[in-house]
């Protein structure tokens, strides 16, 4: 029987033997004895433990193991077989196609933006229509880049000259946008207009507006000079969206009829800009 005040181990590997205590196993008793323990503390013995236990494969939470030596950190650097750089974990990750530039993804393209810039730029110069046989790739891009930038640039210079405009700009753009739209489809019975084709092109040859706007920031606006500048710049406009229209959907025989609403539609922005 132990001797009062003593702690007694827990039985790890042990047998209840009466009710004078604990009593070692034979096994347990021989471990205890060859390492030197006193008799008291008893161990378990590991010896029916193979040390090739450790190397068995298991699943854990959905990753298997092959072994120790694939949950050790591969040469790659990985562990569990991720991020190593050689053998067969290096076989499942495919290469990312290259991505896209931002601007083409969002639909923007300087170049087509540059292109069609130059062209309202050229009044004289005349757009291939599909009648011709070769059909210009500018008149099937419907780019909103470019007129939403004419309008900052507009209500910019409208900001120099002390005139706070921005919501006349967006207004009488959007009313007449959607007036010309519905204009044109009546006009056009062969096929559906597209209405952002028609705010794309309206937009576009804003460009002789915003170039009127830059004077009328040092010039009076009572001159004759500038009464000449608005006559100008709304007669360039307006035969350069035309041109875009005929173009387009082929309305060589209603040119002046559909220059005539367009001609009011950008008096509109002249006055705007100018007085």
């Amino acid at each position: 029987m132990a001797e009062e005040g003593v702690l007694r181990p827990q039985n790890f590997g042990l047998s209840v033997d009466d009710e004078e205590g604990f009593a070692p196993t034979s096994s347990a008793t021989g471990s205890a004895g060859s390492s030197g323990a006193g008799p008291g503390l008893q161990f378990m013995d590991t010896s029916a433990y193979d040390a090739s236990a450790a190397s068995s494969s298991y699943t854990s939470g959905g990753v298997s193991d092959q072994g120790a030596s694939s949950a050790a950190p591969s040469a790659g650097g990985g562990f569990f077989g991720f991020g190593g750089s050689s053998g067969a974990s290096s076989q499942a990750f495919v290469e990312d196609e290259p991505d896209e530039p931002l601007l083409d993804e969002l639909g923007i393209h300087p170049s087509h933006i540059l292109k069609r810039t130059l062209l309202i730029c050229q009044p004289w110069k005349s757009v291939k229509s599909a009648a011709s046989g070769h059909r210009d790739d500018l008149l099937d891009d419907n780019d909103m880049a470019g007129p939403l930038l004419f309008c900052f640039a507009l209500g910019f210079l409208l900001l120099l000259q002390g005139k706070m405009s921005f919501g006349y700009i967006y207004g009488v753009g959007m009313v007449g946008c959607v007036g010309i739209y519905a204009l044109l489809s009546m006009m056009v019975n062969e096929h559906k207009l597209e209405f952002f084709r028609v705010v794309s092109y309206l937009g576009y040859s804003l460009l002789p507006i915003v170039f009127l706007a830059v004077p009328a920031v040092f010039i009076t606006a009572q001159s004759a000079v500038m009464y000449v500048m608005v006559v100008v710049a709304v007669v360039w406009a307006t035969r350069s969206a035309a041109s875009l229209f005929v173009a387009a959907e082929g309305m060589d025989k209603q040119r002046y009829l559909i220059a005539y609403p367009i001609g009011l539609f950008y008096l509109g922005f002249a006055l705007i800009a100018a007085f």
